[in-house]
């Protein structure tokens, strides 16, 4: 889970990666794509 209060956002992603590689994704996902998002 994340929480963003500056922008009163809580993210959940759901999943079962971790030690692995793919458990980076939702960070990739937040900074690419949702947080670009809310910035326009």
């Amino acid at each position: 889970m994340m929480w963003l209060p500056e922008y009163d956002l809580t993210i959940v992603f759901t999943g079962s990666n971790y030690g692995n590689w793919r458990g980076k994704l939702p960070f990739n996902i937040l900074l690419k794509n949702i947080l670009p998002a809310l910035t326009k």
